[in-house]
C-alpha cells in the first residue's frame, strides 16, 4: 500500500488501522521467521516497523534478537509497555471513556442510581484510572488491585483480639503504645508571641501544625527557629524521632529529619525502641484510630488514648523489612498519582482548547 496523501487523507478520525490487522505469530508457525526474513530480503526492505502492543512488540523483540532489523512502535490502548510514558491509542481510548462517563452522569442523577462503566486495558488499569479520575467518578477499580491476592502470607496466624487488626502472624506480639514507651506531650513557650523566644539563627526549629500538614513522611524544614530561651521552655527532639499531631490535623505522624521543638499539640515517644518508619506507617494508615471517637465528631487524641491503642509488633528485622517494602510500593503509587493528576490537567487544557477552537472557527466541523 502506497501511503501518499490520497491514501491517508481523512484517516485521522478513524478508529482501528487502515493497514489491517493480523493475529498471526510467526514463532508458532513452522518456518515462519525464515519466511519473514526471506520476504524482507526479496522486497529490499531495510527494516520492519512493528506497530502494536505487548503481543506484537514481544514478537518483534524476538525477531530482532534473531538478526531481523525491527523498529517497534508502541501502539496500544492499554498503555502497558515498558520505557513508554504514553502509548499511541491510549489518549483516544481515555477520551472516549470520559465522553461515555459524562453522558452517564445525567442518567445516574435522574434515576438516582449508581452506574458501572467497564473499560478495556488488558492486564493494566490505566484507562480505568485516567478516565475515572478525569470525570470525578466516585470509585475506580483497577486490574492491579487483584495483586493483593497474590501476596505471600505467613504460615500461621492468631486472633489479635483487636477489631481493626483481626488476625496477625503467630509470632507477632500485640502491645499497647504505652508498653513501648511513655507517651508525652510537647510544650509551648508562653506567651507564644514573645520575640525573645525566637532566633533566626537558632539551632532548633519551631514546629507548627502547618509545618507537619505540609510535609509527608519526614519533617525537613519549618518557618521559625527558637532561641535558647524558647527551646528551654519547649520539648526538643533530635533527628529520627517520631511524633504525632493531636490537634488540627489530628493523628498525622511524622519523623523529624531536623533538630526541632514541638508544642503541646503533639505527642512523642521518648523511650521508643521499635522501628520509627514501621510505626509511622501504622499511624499514617489511620486504622488504629477506629472506634476512638463518636460518629460525626472530630477525633479526640491525648496521651491516654494513644497510650491505650494496641499495635501489631513484629520482630525488629521484620519491622524494618515492612517499612522498606512500603517505601518502595508507596513511591510507585505516588508516582502514579502524580502522573494521573498531570494527565487530568492536560485533559482539562485540551477540553478548553477544543471548545475555543470550535467556537472561534478554527475547526471545520461541517462533515463531522
Amino acid at each position: 500500500m502506497k501511503l501518499d496523501i490520497p491514501a491517508t487523507r481523512g484517516i485521522l478520525p478513524k478508529g482501528g488501522t487502515i493497514l489491517g490487522s493480523s493475529r498471526t505469530n510467526p514463532f508458532k508457525i513452522e518456518g515462519g521467521v525464515e519466511k519473514i526474513k526471506e520476504n524482507l530480503a526479496k522486497m529490499g526492505i531495510d527494516a520492519l516497523i512493528a506497530i502494536g502492543g505487548e503481543d506484537t512488540l514481544g514478537v518483534a523483540t524476538k525477531l530482532d534478537s534473531l538478526g531481523g532489523k525491527v523498529v517497534g512502535v508502541p501502539k496500544t490502548i492499554d498503555n502497558d509497555l515498558n520505557n513508554t510514558d504514553y502509548t499511541f491509542g491510549f489518549d483516544t481510548s481515555v477520551n472516549i471513556a470520559v465522553e461515555a462517563i459524562d453522558r452517564l452522569h445525567t442518567t445516574a442523577e435522574s434515576h438516582h442510581r449508581a452506574l458501572i462503566v467497564e473499560v478495556m486495558g488488558r492486564h493494566a488499569g490505566w484507562i480505568a484510572l485516567h478516565s475515572g479520575g478525569g470525570r470525578m467518578s466516585q470509585i475506580a477499580f483497577k486490574q492491579e488491585r487483584e495483586k493483593v491476592k497474590e501476596w505471600r502470607r505467613y504460615p500461621a496466624y492468631k486472633d489479635s483480639g483487636v477489631e481493626w487488626l483481626g488476625e496477625v502472624p503467630q509470632h507477632w506480639e500485640v502491645m499497647k503504645c504505652k508498653q513501648l514507651s511513655l507517651i508525652k506531650r510537647g510544650a509551648s513557650p508562653r506567651p507564644i508571641d514573645d520575640p525573645s523566644f525566637f532566633d533566626d539563627n537558632g539551632a532548633y526549629s519551631w514546629v507548627r501544625i502547618s509545618d507537619v500538614t505540609a510535609s509527608n513522611k519526614y519533617l525537613e524544614t519549618s518557618e521559625q527557629t527558637l532561641s535558647e530561651l524558647g527551646k528551654s521552655k519547649s520539648v526538643a527532639l533530635e533527628p529520627g524521632e517520631l511524633f504525632v499531631s493531636i490537634c488540627a490535623t489530628v493523628g498525622k505522624p511524622i519523623i523529624t529529619n531536623i533538630k526541632c521543638c514541638i508544642h503541646d499539640g503533639f505527642v512523642y515517644f521518648p523511650y521508643l525502641k521499635e522501628n520509627r518508619e514501621y510505626l509511622f506507617y501504622i499511624f499514617s494508615g489511620g486504622e488504629l484510630y477506629k472506634g476512638l471517637g463518636k460518629q460525626g465528631t472530630q477525633l479526640n487524641l491525648n496521651t491516654d488514648t494513644i497510650g491505650d491503642i494496641k499495635l501489631p509488633i513484629p520482630p525488629l528485622p521484620e519491622q524494618q523489612a515492612i517499612a522498606q517494602f512500603l517505601d518502595r510500593e508507596t513511591a510507585k503509587i505516588d508516582t502514579l498519582i502524580a502522573k494521573t493528576r498531570n494527565s487530568i490537567e492536560k485533559l482539562k487544557e485540551y477540553r478548553t482548547a477544543l471548545i475555543s477552537a470550535a467556537v472561534t472557527g478554527k475547526i471545520d466541523v461541517r462533515n463531522d
